[in-house]
């Protein structure tokens, strides 16, 4: 099993990556308020299949997730200047609040690997604790 690096961009995201297209992100950059902007966001774009959106809880903070698919034979797919996709990718989306700072989560990854990678992240989210460093 590879190594999960971690790796900042700015004040405002934090990336921690497995394989080549395995990615874990952490943003300040609110892409997206709830499952229901991600649902509103990709409506009538016919190369993304989204999923039922989830209430979730990571580190105490509440929010909501929802999970989408990028077609394999779809072109590159821009949610705005934050985030694309390329066509055969997966990714779920945690919107959450944060004391009052919303946190947008991705959890990134080709559709074929998709499930394995979100098995090896999910105890990360649960570690997550927010607030100060240590």
């Amino acid at each position: 099993m590879k190594p999960i690096r971690a790796s900042t961009n700015n004040d405002q995201r934090v990336e921690f990556r497995g394989g080549t297209n395995e990615w874990l992100i952490f943003s300040r950059e609110a892409i997206a308020h709830s499952a229901e902007d991600w649902v509103a966001k990709t409506s009538g774009r016919s190369a993304v299949t989204v999923g039922e959106p989830l209430a979730v809880s990571i580190g105490g903070a509440d929010g909501t997730a929802v999970d989408l698919a990028v077609g394999a034979d779809a072109n590159p797919w821009i949610v705005d200047t934050h985030f694309g996709a390329d066509p055969g990718d997966s990714f779920r989306a945690y919107s959450l609040d944060v004391e009052g700072i919303a946190i947008t989560v991705f959890v990134f990854a080709s559709t074929e690997d998709f499930e394995a990678w979100i098995a090896r992240v999910e105890p990360v989210l649960a570690a997550v604790r927010w607030g100060e460093s240590p």
